[in-house]
Parts: structure tokens; C-alpha cells; sequence
């Protein structure tokens, strides 16, 4: 989306992984082996905690869509001047988002994200130019 995400997650990325990689903090720190980390995807993004739908698009992101969340920092972006939080998001490469048929979408299209976080989301940045996370 804008360049506001990107210069969050490269200043604290070491806040938030340390010196792993995300591929092996995930290993070291959460049960993923449902998510092939050779074609996963990883979005940070920054959210809107204070809006009415937080809690039930975060629940829906995990159960609809497979999506995986870590805490990241709290912001201050200028979104909100209450100020934001972050996460970063771990996806498989793609999820059906069809409510009656199946309509797969790659989870790194631009439109994935704002689709599964539609009021909440302020900013976004895809980690991973190509899929995979073993290298982010």
C-alpha cells in the first residue's frame, strides 16, 4: 500500500524477531507445520484496534483464511491519533475467499489483504517479494 509499513517493519524488525529469520522464529515460537514456509506469504500490517469489527475480522483472518498472527509493536503512524497497532501475518500461498464457490486467491495480490481486513487495516507490506518466508 504506502511506504509507511515497510519503514515500521525495517525498524523493528529486530524488536520483533530478534537475529532469527521469520521462517525459523515461527519454528522456534509457534506450532505452524500447517504452513509450508517454502511458499508462505508474510504481510505486516498495521490496524485499527479501536474499530467496532477488530476482534472479529483478526478471528475471521485466522479460521477463514488460514492466517497466522504475531504481535507486533504498537504505532504511531499518524493513522490515528489514539495511535495503532502491527502484526505480521503468515498465509499459506493461497486461500479460497469464495463464500459459495471456490475462488482461490494468491495471498501476496494486494487485494488479498484488504479483502480479508477490510475496515481495519491502514497500511500493509508484503515481507517476501517472492513466496517463501525461509529467507525474511
Amino acid at each position: 500500500m504506502s511506504a509507511i509499513a515497510q519503514k515500521l517493519f525495517a525498524e523493528n524488525k529486530s524488536k520483533l524477531l530478534g537475529d532469527s529469520t521469520l521462517s525459523d522464529y515461527l519454528n522456534d515460537n509457534f506450532l505452524m507445520e500447517e504452513v509450508d514456509h517454502s511458499t508462505a506469504n508474510a504481510i505486516f500490517v498495521i490496524l485499527d484496534p479501536d474499530h467496532p469489527q477488530y476482534e472479529d475480522q483478526l478471528d475471521n483472518m485466522e479460521q477463514a483464511y488460514s492466517g497466522h498472527s504475531l504481535h507486533g509493536p504498537d504505532t504511531n503512524a499518524g493513522f490515528n491519533p489514539e495511535g495503532e497497532v502491527s502484526r505480521i501475518l503468515v498465509f499459506p500461498e493461497s486461500v479460497d475467499v469464495g463464500s459459495s464457490e471456490v475462488e482461490m486467491i494468491q495471498t501476496n495480490d494486494p487485494s488479498f489483504i484488504k479483502k480479508v481486513l477490510p475496515d481495519i487495516l491502514y497500511d500493509s507490506y508484503l515481507i517476501n517479494q517472492s513466496p517463501g518466508i525461509l529467507e525474511c
